[in-house]
C-alpha cells in the first residue's frame, strides 16, 4: 500500500501500478513501491534492523537471486497484461455509444 501524505489516503499497489501497466488510474505516480525508512525502522524495535529482519531479507534476496529466471517468468505475465489497455478501449467505445444516443 502507499499513503498519500498530505490527505492520509490508502493507495491499494497492484502489479500493474508496479510495472507502469495501470499508473493513470493513480493519482500519484508510484516510482517506490516500498522503502525503508525510518518510521519503519522504528517500528522494528528493541532488535531494529540487525538480527531477524537482516537475516529474512538476506534469505530473501538469495532465494530470489537463485530463482531470479522462474521470478521473472512469472512476473513477465503481469508486465504483458493487456487487461487495463483493453479497460480503457471498452470506455472509449462505451462513451462514443453513449453519446450517439
Amino acid at each position: 500500500f502507499l499513503i498519500d501524505t498530505s490527505s492520509g489516503q490508502v493507495i491499494a499497489m497492484d502489479f500493474g501500478s508496479a510495472f507502469n501497466a495501470a499508473t493513470v488510474h493513480l493519482p500519484v505516480p508510484a516510482l517506490i513501491p516500498i522503502r525503508l525508512t525510518r518510521q519503519l525502522i522504528q517500528l522494528m524495535p528493541p532488535i531494529g534492523t540487525n538480527g531477524l529482519f537482516r537475516a529474512t531479507m538476506i534469505h530473501t534476496m538469495n532465494s530470489l537471486r537463485e530463482n531470479s529466471d522462474l521470478l521473472l517468468s512469472t512476473m513477465d505475465v503481469f508486465i504483458k497484461e493487456p487487461l487495463m489497455e483493453w479497460m480503457v478501449n471498452v470506455s472509449i467505445v462505451l462513451s462514443y455509444y453513449h453519446f450517439l444516443l
